[in-house]
């Protein structure tokens, strides 16, 4: 699956104009701005070290908790294909309810970010 999204990224006239390894900030930061427009309440994002490559690709580890109701949180993960600084590669995730809230849930992701070298 990341090779076919990986080859998405060739296709002539593709916008996805991934963050280099230098702007990586620049990903994080569309990242969450993308959430926090469908009101989604970041409680951590955790960038770890830049790691592997896949090409001239290389991957950003990110953790993250955040809470939202069930149709922000899909809204959300239905959007990170379309953002344009980074390719998103969702590697596990856990989605519980919130015992105050059912309506809330909390979900915790680990990610890749697909950064250029």
């Amino acid at each position: 699956q990341a090779r076919d999204a990986l080859s998405f990224l060739n296709v002539k006239g593709s916008k996805k104009e991934l963050a280099s390894e230098a702007n990586v900030s620049v990903a994080i930061k569309e990242l969450t701005r993308e959430g926090r427009t469908k009101g989604i309440n970041f409680i951590y994002l955790t960038a770890k070290q830049i790691e592997g490559q896949e090409g001239p690709y290389k991957m950003l580890p990110v953790d993250l908790e955040l809470e939202a109701s069930y149709v922000m949180l899909g809204d959300f993960l239905g959007r990170l294909d379309g953002l344009n600084k980074s390719l998103v590669r969702i590697i596990k995730f856990n989605i519980v309810s919130n015992k105050l809230n059912p309506n809330i849930l909390t979900a915790r992701l680990s990610l890749d970010i697909y950064i250029l070298e």
